[in-house]
């Protein structure tokens, strides 16, 4: 299992050999220097941003969750970053900027909460960053990791579905 004893214990219908090893944190390919120093001149300019993101399952059907996080951070006013996993969108405000990819473990440190769907990799880095957590599960292990991140009290959960503009704000 790929999480830690304390987040999940063993349940009587696992295999009997399962073990918990604690999280996997892969973080994927390096980006290009280019875009990392766009990362970090647009985290030097200004205040912690949120950072909104799916994963790697659910963004390739994000439908219009992006679009959505841009306009509560501007209701917000707040900074954001948007890691899409698809091309981002073409116009955004100035206090938004929008990645197709970014290792997590360069953009969620210097969150001021990350928003994300809860899979369990993305979950891991975001725990490892201690920042606070908006977990907004859509499918799979999601719903049940969220559960489990609240009953722990490291993270607060908004179903996807239910995650309009006025509830997110």
């Amino acid at each position: 299992a790929l999480f830690p004893g304390l987040f999940a214990e063993p349940q009587a219908d696992w295999p009997a050999n399962t073990i918990a090893c604690g999280f996997a944190r892969y973080d994927g390919t390096t980006v290009a220097p280019d875009l990392k120093a766009e990362l970090h001149e647009f985290l030097a300019q200004g205040e912690s941003p949120i950072v909104f993101t799916l994963g790697s399952s659910v963004a390739m059907d994000a439908g219009d969750f992006f679009a959505r996080a841009t306009t509560a951070a501007v209701r917000l006013n707040r900074r954001a970053i948007l890691v899409t996993g698809q091309d981002p969108p073409a116009e955004l405000p100035a206090a938004v900027r929008a990645f197709r990819y970014l290792p997590y473990s360069d953009v969620f440190p210097h969150a001021a909460v990350n928003v994300h769907q809860g899979g369990i990799g993305t979950f891991a880095q975001a725990l490892a960053a201690g920042r606070p957590q908006l977990i907004m599960p859509a499918a799979f292990d999601q719903p049940d990791n969220a559960r489990r991140a609240v009953r722990l009290g490291i993270a607060r959960m908004l179903p996807l579905q239910r995650a309009s503009v006025d509830v997110m704000v």
